[in-house]
């Protein structure tokens, strides 16, 4: 399943205490930590040098 979500959504969550459902917010988590596991795993040196093309 895909979830596509407003850019106004963080501001619902904090100025109206809107709720995702839990299911989108379980994919959410997984796609960050996804990406925060692959950024861990890279060569973030080479990356903030600009030696890496």
């Amino acid at each position: 399943m895909i979830y596509a979500a407003p850019s106004l959504l963080p501001y619902y969550v904090e100025a109206h205490e809107y709720r995702p459902p839990q299911a989108f917010v379980d994919a959410v988590l997984i796609r960050v930590t996804a990406f925060w596991d692959t950024i861990e795993r890279s060569d973030t040196s080479a990356v903030l040098d600009g030696s890496r093309s």
